[in-house]
C-alpha cells in the first residue's frame, strides 16, 4: 500500500465521532430528578453525509437545530432519515462548546410542551432546511427512549459529541 494511502487509512481509523445522550425528568413540584438515563445513539447515514459534506465545503449550514420527538418505537437503523411517526419539534435551548473537540447540544422540553405524548423516540435535525416542520431538515442521530410527559415535569435532552 502506497504511504499515502497508508497515512489517510490510519488518519480514518483513528478518526471517531462519539456521542452519548443524558435524559433528566424533573418533577416540577419537588425539583428532584424522576428519571436519569444516558444512552449511546445512532448516527445515521444522512448525519455521517453531513459532516462528509460540511468539511468538504460543500454545505453553508451543517448545524444541528432541533430536536424532534416521535411516537414510533421502530428498531432505529443507519438509513434513517426521519423519525418513524413525529408528533413534536422545538428549536435547541443552547449548544456550547464545553471542552476541546467536544459539542453539548440541549433541548428542554417544558411542563407545557407536548403533554400526554408517549415519547418512544428522538432525533436531532441539522442544516440550512431544518425549520419547525415535521421532518424538515437532516436527521443526524436518532435514539429509541420510552416515556410519558405530563405537565407536572420537565424534562431536558442533552446530547454531546466528540470528535
Amino acid at each position: 500500500m502506497p504511504s499515502d494511502a497508508l497515512s489517510q487509512r490510519r488518519i480514518s481509523e483513528q478518526w471517531r465521532w462519539w456521542e452519548s445522550i443524558s435524559i433528566v425528568v424533573t418533577d416540577l413540584a419537588t425539583g428532584q430528578f424522576t428519571e436519569q438515563r444516558i444512552y449511546s445513539n445512532t448516527i445515521v447515514n444522512t448525519g455521517l453525509n453531513l459532516m462528509r459534506d460540511a468539511l468538504g465545503g460543500y454545505l453553508t449550514d451543517a448545524a444541528i437545530h432541533y430536536v424532534a420527538i416521535g411516537t414510533s418505537a421502530t428498531a432505529v437503523a443507519a438509513t434513517d432519515t426521519q423519525l418513524g411517526a413525529e408528533v413534536f419539534r422545538k428549536v435547541l435551548t443552547s449548544q456550547s462548546q464545553i471542552a476541546q473537540s467536544q459539542l453539548q447540544t440541549i433541548m428542554y422540553l417544558g411542563p407545557s410542551d407536548s403533554v400526554g405524548t408517549v415519547i418512544a423516540e428522538i432525533g436531532w435535525f441539522a442544516g440550512a432546511t431544518a425549520t419547525a416542520t415535521a421532518n424538515s431538515g437532516i436527521l443526524v442521530s436518532h435514539v429509541l427512549y420510552s416515556h410519558t410527559h405530563t405537565g407536572s415535569e420537565s424534562i431536558q435532552f442533552t446530547r454531546t459529541d466528540t470528535l
